[in-house]
């Protein structure tokens, strides 16, 4: 799914983009925006702060920037968490990422939930987990949620 993905949507040019002009667009963040929006300004500090483990860095300040509420997309479960460990009461029912771990910048395992059911639990790249989560609204023609536009 995830090649199927990449492929219909040009992310292995994405990533190759973002590999070479992140660094451009974070600097442009961070001195245009980050004055006015709190949340990029707290993103680029954790960034700094996870510098060795920026693997999603780059994403995480993208979400920050539009204002994504974090709580919608992700769920954050002990970092040794199995699949069937997950109490599912608390996931939406829309795509969401489980993360294993107390952040996405240090996380080394992510889930896929869609209608409060993984998916997928073995995704090790912050990069990979968001983008199969945004893949499955695209694929099953899901409407994105009303608090996230």
């Amino acid at each position: 799914m995830a090649e199927h993905f990449q492929q219909l949507t040009g992310m292995e040019a994405f990533f190759t983009n973002l590999d070479k002009k992140g660094k451009r667009i974070l600097n442009f963040l961070k001195t245009v925006f980050a004055q006015k929006e709190i949340e990029v300004l707290e993103s680029l500090l954790k960034l700094a702060n996870e510098k060795g483990r920026s693997s999603g860095c780059t994403e995480m300040i993208f979400l920050a920037f539009f204002d994504e509420k974090e709580e919608h997309m992700f769920h954050y479960v002990e970092k040794t968490s199995l699949a069937e460990e997950v109490e599912m009461e608390d996931v939406p029912a829309t795509p969401c990422l489980i993360v294993c771990g107390s952040s996405c910048f240090t996380a080394d395992c992510f889930m896929l939930s869609i209608d409060q059911k993984i998916v997928n639990d073995d995704i090790t790249a912050f990069s990979c987990a968001i983008c199969l989560m945004f893949g499955n609204y695209y694929c099953f023609n899901i409407h994105y949620p009303v608090g996230l536009r």
